[in-house]
């Protein structure tokens, strides 16, 4: 089988632009595969990249991908769909005064993976927003909630939220004679 990334320019080797894909742990070899083989594909990208997809199909059937590994019996033709992407960083900024935690995962991506945001206020106060920046932009990423998740730009962020105190009110109880 060959390698293609984006179907158009091939791989023999399974050397991609800022990764690798190995064959059942080495470098692809075509003379070591033969059908009815089990195959274990792994896209391994390079220090500061991620995977951003990574598709493989077996004589035409979508095989199924978990995280960077696609184990499979060779019946078919194969084709590999791979792209990485340069990784950048998810900075966090709690405010102290209002928020006990916030959570990013994962704390780096690449430009278009989904990146989920968990925050937990102190007690005494509710999340109002929670937002990213990049540079001097701010988007909202939910409001009125402590989760969210957004879709990473080309750009290192930084997420923040923003928590309100929970207004507290006396009740006063007479007692009528």
């Amino acid at each position: 089988f060959k390698f293609k990334n984006d179907g158009e320019t091939e791989f023999p080797t399974g050397e991609y632009t800022y990764g690798t894909i190995t064959v059942n742990g080495d470098t692809y070899n075509a003379s070591e595969v033969d059908d009815g083989e089990e195959i274990i594909l792994k896209a391994v990208p390079d220090d500061g990249y991620g995977l951003a997809v990574f598709e493989v199909t077996v004589g035409g059937e979508k095989q199924n991908v978990t995280n960077d590994t696609c184990t499979f019996t060779l019946t078919g033709n194969v084709v590999v769909k791979a792209a990485f992407r340069e990784l950048h960083n998810v900075n966090v900024y709690a405010d102290e005064e209002s928020i006990q935690s916030i959570i990013v995962n994962p704390t780096t991506a690449a430009k278009d993976m989904t990146v989920n945001v968990t925050v937990t206020p102190k007690a005494g106060y509710s999340v109002s927003e929670i937002y990213y920046t990049k540079g001097n932009e701010r988007e909202t990423i939910a409001t009125n909630s402590n989760t969210g998740s957004f879709t990473m730009p080309a750009s290192d962020v930084t997420v923040s939220a923003v928590a309100t105190r929970i207004p507290t009110h006396t009740i006063t109880v007479t007692q009528n004679m």
